[in-house]
């Protein structure tokens, strides 16, 4: 997942959610909501297949990932608060992805903090495996959403125009506006993203496995300090 402003991109530019003329920006809220949604009213899953979407890593693109989404979007009831009285409709979200990146040979490599600085990709381009969750801070829509608007299928064309950060729009009628309490639409507010590469080498008689692990997340600093590791390629 950066032009988020906590994550890294995910999408041809975040890891953000799509715009793809599904919907229109709400006013933000003025103030707090005095709603205190507790009881879910329903939920709708939803599932996309993705195809070579860019990912970036500390300093610009490093590979591309083909995976699966499934969109969790739960509603909460109507707002009484008069603020929602445009978009009275209270959504939850979370996002779950499952599947696979590319390298991109002679990119920087995903880290880019001390001491990886500078790193570049090696000349092999290298697969491996790519697993991550998004969550959403509470929103609020002018339309309920429906299972039917989500596209089952994103074609590697149309990443750019669907960002992750504002993914659950998708799931609403075009004209649907949204607010939220601190900035407007749906907005990703915490996720976390692991990636794992392997391969074997030969030593006399032994093989040996060697694993590359890097960790992308809200909460250690995008994956640029030390700890979270890094994927060099081969």
């Amino acid at each position: 997942m950066l032009t988020h402003p906590i994550r890294r991109t995910l999408y041809g530019g975040a890891a953000g959610l799509m715009l793809t003329g599904l919907s229109i920006a709400g006013a933000t809220a003025a103030g707090a909501s005095t709603d205190a949604p507790a009881a879910h009213h329903g939920t709708i899953t939803a599932v996309t297949q993705l195809t070579n979407r860019p990912d970036s890593g500390g300093n610009g693109n490093w590979a591309s990932d083909t995976f699966h989404r499934q969109l969790v979007l739960t509603y909460l009831g109507k707002s009484k608060d008069p603020a929602h009285v445009a978009a009275p409709y209270m959504y939850s979200a979370v996002v779950n992805d499952r599947g696979s990146f590319k390298d991109t040979p002679g990119a920087f490599t995903p880290n880019q903090g001390a001491p990886y600085t500078g790193d570049i990709l090696k000349r092999t381009q290298v697969k491996g495996t790519m697993t991550g969750d998004g969550q959403y801070a509470l929103f609020y829509a002018s339309n309920k959403a429906s299972q039917r608007y989500v596209p089952s299928r994103l074609p590697s064309r149309d990443n750019a125009a669907n960002p992750s950060v504002t993914w659950p729009e998708l799931a609403f009628p075009g004209g649907t506006v949204f607010s939220q309490n601190m900035a407007t639409g749906a907005d990703e507010t915490s996720f976390a993203y692991y990636y794992t590469y392997s391969f074997k080498t030969q030593h006399d008689w032994a093989m040996r496995v060697h694993t590359q692990k890097w960790a992308d997340t809200a909460w250690n600093g995008d994956g640029q300090n030390k700890r979270d590791g890094n994927i060099s390629g081969r």
